[in-house]
């Protein structure tokens, strides 16, 4: 009965006491002042354009063992009939197989040299990424 009582006390003085309110942090007076500008060095690139039409531009980097391939499509009002998925369904089946290798076997393949292949799309573009 001790017990109880002397719970149901602390109890209501938790409940009864006042809330510990923390100060408001204030917005400081003025604006930080801005970082100065550093000048943005680009890796110098190659430009070429393809029989068909297909311009590349290609950007050497030989410390990053990484290939990306990234094709624009034409955006979905342009294309006939309104069809389009082109790009959504060459990413889709990049990595499911072929009539002379399957799925699994292109996978161990890239997997076996710590390699790893993905692809994107999107309305406008599909991006192909190999690393290895």
């Amino acid at each position: 009965m001790k017990r109880t009582r002397r719970a149901v006390a602390l109890l209501l003085a938790l409940t009864v006491s006042p809330t510990v309110r923390l100060p408001a942090q204030g917005f400081p007076a003025t604006a930080p002042r801005p970082t100065p500008l550093t000048p943005v060095h680009f890796p110098p690139f190659k430009e070429a354009t393809l029989a068909n039409g297909l311009q590349l531009v290609v950007i050497e980097h030989h410390e990053q063992p990484v290939v990306s391939v990234t094709l624009p499509s034409a955006p979905a009002d342009l294309r006939p009939g309104g069809q389009g998925g082109a790009s959504d369904l060459a990413a889709e089946l990049l990595s499911k197989g072929t009539d002379s290798r399957g799925a699994e076997q292109i996978a161990a393949t890239i997997e076996g040299v710590g390699g790893s292949l993905s692809a994107n799309s999107g309305d406008d573009f599909l991006t192909i990424s190999a690393m290895r």
